[in-house]
């Protein structure tokens, strides 16, 4: 699920997701909502991958079988857990696979011609599995669902589910209309590699706007890019709900806007260091509340039992206000008042995606 104006809002773990319909939309709780409506997907099987109908072109060479490429490289990539799919190849007498356009740890991408319809649609073979797709679920809840919200229309929908058997199990598979570029890949096209301050602006008021459109449905994102900042009470493995997805919504501005991460990834060797994370943190949103500590053990690792900083990785010596460079005056002091409104440590702290798409003044643009 991506926003519609092709930024990667991607529900990737939809094992944590919530859902429960609106009162005003729904009166059944949406466990009964929910299993007939996966079973009718299930039964929708695409019998396999049938070779073309149309070969396509290609002057590409053969690469190396023994160079591993992109899934290939995941630290746990086992070959089986994928679906072989071939370009040319058509999925359920209707989709020709066109060219791969990405791939994760849990799925490939590839775009798709419908020969009935003569359009474009993004086709996602997700690995094997045994069990329901939490995402082939959700994507049915989403469309049975009365667009009266109007952010809807920020989020893009499936256009149909389905599974394939391939040799070595059951694949679920999701049909999306295609998008463009995303932003990520869109601010390297731009002078100084950042997005100017009213297209950020924009940009925040839409995912805003698809945010709380999915917060009112009880659905946590979880994964909103660039690389998905873990907040401090997913690290601590604490209780966590959807404001995680704002402390990510953060992050994504910020790296927009900054040419960089608010909060270093890793360590030189590129694994990530809690230390790090931590050191950073407080650097810049001050020491953590005891409240906050006192929800998970895992806190002693990194602070005393009075809240003090233990960890031997030094505290950098930074503000907000040193490493925000894009702005000056007011519109700084504003960008970093919104920004702070997100990057709380205790989440219940944190402003919700209505509030802060109705009345901070920096996403208002100065209308409050």
């Amino acid at each position: 699920m991506v926003l519609a104006i092709s930024f990667p809002l991607m529900l990737r773990r939809l094992g944590h997701f919530k859902v429960n319909c609106l009162e005003a939309q729904c009166r059944k709780p949406i466990t009964s909502l929910l299993t007939p409506i996966a079973a009718s997907f299930r039964q929708h099987r695409f019998s396999g991958m049938a070779p073309p109908v149309t070969p396509l072109p290609s002057s590409a060479e053969l690469l190396d079988s023994s160079q591993k490429i992109e899934e290939e490289r995941f630290p746990n990539y086992v070959a089986e857990r994928y679906y072989p799919v071939r370009l040319g190849g058509i999925f359920d007498s209707r989709y020709q696979v066109i060219t791969k356009l990405g791939f994760g740890a849990a799925s490939t991408i590839w775009l798709c011609r419908d020969i009935q319809e003569q359009r474009y649609l993004t086709l996602k073979v997700h690995v094997r599995s045994r069990k329901p797709c939490p995402e082939v679920e959700l994507a049915a809840y989403l469309n049975k669902i009365e667009d009266i919200h109007g952010g809807e229309k920020y989020v893009r929908r499936v256009v149909r589910s389905s599974s394939i058997t391939g040799p070595h199990g059951v694949h679920p598979c999701l049909l999306y209309e295609p998008t463009g570029i995303d932003i990520s890949n869109f601010i390297h096209q731009l002078d100084g590699g950042a997005l100017p301050e009213t297209m950020l602006r924009m940009t925040a008021r839409f995912m805003l706007i698809a945010l709380d459109y999915l917060h009112q449905l009880d659905i946590i994102h979880t994964d909103i890019q660039p690389n998905n900042i873990l907040a401090p009470e997913v690290i601590l493995d604490m209780e966590w709900d959807n404001k995680i997805d704002i402390w990510g919504l953060a992050q994504t501005i910020w790296t927009l806007f900054e040419c960089g991460h608010l909060f270093d990834n890793s360590d030189p060797a590129g694994e990530l260091d809690p230390n790090r994370r931590f050191a950073e943190m407080v650097s810049l949103l001050g020491p953590p509340p005891p409240e906050f500590l006192r929800r998970s053990k895992a806190s002693l690792k990194y602070w005393d039992e009075d809240g003090n900083w233990k960890s031997s990785f030094p505290i950098p010596t930074q503000t907000l206000e040193s490493r925000e460079v894009q702005l000056e005056g007011k519109n700084k002091e504003l960008f970093l008042h919104f920004m702070r409104k997100m990057l709380c440590w205790l989440p219940e702290e944190r402003a919700t995606a209505s509030q802060l798409l109705f009345e901070d003044e920096w996403v208002r643009g100065g209308e409050c």
